[in-house]
């Protein structure tokens, strides 16, 4: 069995990094007083998350009431979790927050990467996206 921790904290990794993949700043947060892992937002925008990383939804019901209740005016929370039902989809979005799987995020990240590199090569003169195309056949 995995140690609990180390799984948490894997978990809290995972998430962080993806964030900074779409450059979002991500302030890692030390305090055990706070119920999320980490507050990020993207430099110029005025929305901020609370990102708490839940691997199992089902434990974390209790302390959302009391996440949503702690968050500043200019925060919203997502929850990062393994995985979820329709009900909690829906109640996320009747409590106005937002729920993600790890699978959703680490796509998303994947997705990025993808783009960056793409991007990257346009950048650097490489072969354009019609020329990878007709090279491809």
């Amino acid at each position: 069995m995995s140690n609990k921790p180390t799984v948490i904290k894997n978990f809290v990794n995972i998430c962080s990094i993806t964030f900074k993949a779409f450059d979002f700043e991500v302030v890692m947060n030390e305090s055990k007083s706070t119920l999320w892992n980490f507050t990020t937002y993207y430099p110029g925008r005025d929305r901020k998350y609370a990102v708490m990383c839940a691997p199992d939804i089902g434990k974390t019901k209790a302390l959302l009431k009391i996440a949503l209740k702690k968050l500043s005016n200019d925060q919203k929370l997502v929850i990062v979790t393994s995985h979820y039902t329709d009900e909690d989809l829906e109640a996320a979005r009747s409590s106005n927050y937002c729920l993600l799987s790890l699978a959703e995020l680490k796509k998303y990240g994947d997705e990025m990467l993808v783009a960056r590199e793409y991007e990257s090569q346009i950048k650097s003169g490489s072969d354009s996206f019609v020329d990878q195309v007709i090279q491809k056949d």
